[in-house]
């Protein structure tokens, strides 16, 4: 049989590689060859990458094989529509009809769900006998003693940065909400037989190999005993690690002395809230300084993931996050929005929610916003992106991060050759922007202490202050600023509280939702001079101001006073709400 093996690229996508840019930075993946090796020869074989070369619609082939990643899904059905009506056998793979089997049947004859490494080779004996079922699952993962080496000799010749990609393990145990990894591989890691694996790096031309794995350091033990023995082989590599990796001393050297240039590393954000909410537990953000700076005390170059949009992200964190990440001289970062995949938790709970606004799959590129932000609009969040992007890669910015002190000049080189390769990429994005809230946000959550003349500025830990935490509901019509206030409020902080919350309104124009719940003292006097200090800019907006869970005293203090008309206070644990007059 002529059998066609297809790795669909982008339908349309704002960071749609370039043939220039996957030769300059990028390598092929090895689903479709990896099928293609345990073809039996009797079969003729064609493999297409379309990140570098043109599928022959108008050739004959028995079977078709498509490798579908969500991104592609469109893609992938309009190629598989395509061969279907020429009277091809079409077989959909992968992650995306793993989890949409039944929307994949609508456009193959058959769909493997899982790995198909010990499902190809019936799958093919099916369609010789004409009985192809509809859908191949296997009762177990394959043993990663019996995966092949790839069929490398059906990637376009120079059309890649590199071709020496090479997979030690598979699956992971974490199951990160958003990730499908967990899904697809499996729940614990699978281990390849070392001896197989250096095997297969040493045969490979050239000095540098990529790990495809998704976490090559997940089970320690086994990469310290992989690193021991790709050492003597003299290659350089790269691969795909958790942070956590910086807290094991032996694992970084042992990593570095066996070649280890470079390590994707998906730190996501910068906020802790964040991260427990998507059950990444083990990344710990008060940490992060200390571990990157031992991942470049062994000269390993880090290429950061950050996904923005989620339920703890605000406007502020586009800004917010560049500057930490250039303040650590982070060499290379991606920048995502947050992708709802399916079969993940975290389309389950939007969709759950009612924030899913598409199910287009050609928009689920981590370019596009798919659901609806808590703290910003689709708008926002797409537009700050871009603007991390353009930032990041901003000739100040990749200044800023690559001339480093006693940085050895080979390393500085390549560090600007991959900057600039991004560089070319992101120019094509649209305009980014930051909104005029974003610019002010983080200032404006700065803690607030007092001095000893009861003024506030930052002092010393330890004093009594205010922290201020902003934030916007945009999953409420009313589309409200709310402030959260933890610690003291007394006379002396209540003015620099006040100018704040004015600057915020008349930045926004947005309702103010003040939070009293957190705080251990509050004072009359405080909020007396809060209601003075903010009272024109109320009046001129024409918006209201919201003080909740008001305890029981000061909200009887309050009921009192001639509270201005724009005002509402809301008493804690009670129903009880006094409106000014």
């Amino acid at each position: 049989m002529r059998i066609l093996l297809v790795s669909p690229e982008y339908a349309d996508s704002r960071l749609q590689f370039t043939k220039k840019e996957v030769r300059a930075f990028w390598f092929p993946r090895l689903s479709c060859v990896t099928i293609a090796a345990l073809t039996p020869p009797e079969h003729e074989v064609l493999f297409i990458d379309e990140a570098v070369d043109h599928i022959p619609l108008d050739e004959h082939f028995d079977v078709v094989g498509v490798s579908v990643m969500t991104a592609m899904a469109q893609r992938a059905y309009d190629i598989a529509d395509h061969f279907r009506g020429r009277g091809a056998k079409v077989v959909l793979g992968g992650m995306h009809p793993t989890a949409l089997p039944d929307e994949g049947l609508a456009h193959a004859d058959a769909v493997v769900i899982g790995e198909a490494e010990e499902l190809w080779g019936p799958l093919l004996d099916d369609v010789a006998c004409g009985t192809l079922r509809q859908v191949y699952k296997g009762d177990r993962f394959p043993p990663m003693e019996k995966i092949p080496i790839p069929q490398r000799d059906l990637f376009q010749p120079g059309a890649y940065m590199t071709t020496n990609c090479v997979q030690a393990t598979r699956g992971c145990p974490y199951g990160c909400d958003f990730c499908t990894v967990t899904e697809f591989f499996g729940g614990k890691f699978r281990l390849r037989p070392i001896d197989k694996v250096v095997q297969e790096v040493e045969r490979l031309p050239g000095k540098f190999v990529v790990f495809v794995d998704d976490n090559i350091t997940g089970h320690r033990k086994y990469a310290k005993e992989l690193f021991k023995a790709l050492a003597p082989l003299g290659k350089k590599w790269g691969s795909q690690t958790t942070l956590n990796m910086a807290d094991d001393t032996e694992l970084l050297a042992l990593a570095a002395g066996s070649g280890c240039s470079s390590m994707f590393v998906g730190l996501e954000t910068i906020n802790e809230n964040n991260l427990k909410s998507v059950n990444k537990y083990f990344n710990k953000v008060d940490k992060y300084r200390e571990q990157f700076q031992k991942f470049h005390d062994h000269g390993i170059m880090m290429n950061t993931g950050i996904i923005f949009g989620f339920d703890g992200d605000h406007e502020g964190v586009f800004e917010k996050t560049v500057d930490f990440l250039e303040r650590n001289q982070i060499e290379l970062a991606q920048f995502s929005v947050l992708t709802p995949l399916p079969g993940t938790r975290q389309l389950e709970r939007m969709q759950a929610e009612g924030r899913l606004t598409t199910l287009d799959w050609r928009h689920y590129d981590g370019v596009h916003c798919v659901f609806r932000p808590k703290q910003m609009s689709p708008e926002v969040l797409e537009a700050g992106c871009h603007w991390a992007w353009q930032a990041y890669y901003g000739i100040p910015s990749i200044a800023r991060r690559i001339l480093k002190p006693g940085e050895k000049l080979l390393e500085m080189a390549a560090n600007m050759y991959f900057n600039w390769a991004y560089r070319r990429m992101v120019n094509r994005l649209p305009k980014g922007a930051l909104t005029p809230l974003a610019r002010i946000f983080d200032r404006l959550q700065e803690e607030i202490r007092p001095t000893s003349m009861g003024q506030a500025e930052r002092v010393s830990e330890g004093t009594p202050g205010l922290q201020i935490q902003l934030g916007r509901d945009y999953l409420r019509p009313t589309n409200r600023v709310e402030v959260r206030l933890e610690g003291v409020l007394d006379e002396g902080l209540a003015h620099p509280l006040g100018e704040r919350i004015d600057t915020l309104v008349r930045t926004t124009g947005s309702d103010m939702l003040v939070h009293f719940g957190d705080l251990t003292t509050v004072t009359p006097k405080a909020v007396r001079r809060l209601l003075e200090g903010t009272r024109k800019a109320f009046e001129q907006r024409g918006v209201r101001l919201i003080l909740q869970d008001v305890d029981a005293p000061l909200y009887v203090w309050l009921s009192q006073l001639p509270v201005p008309s724009y005002v509402t206070v809301i008493m804690a644990n009670s129903e009880a709400t006094a409106t000014g007059d």
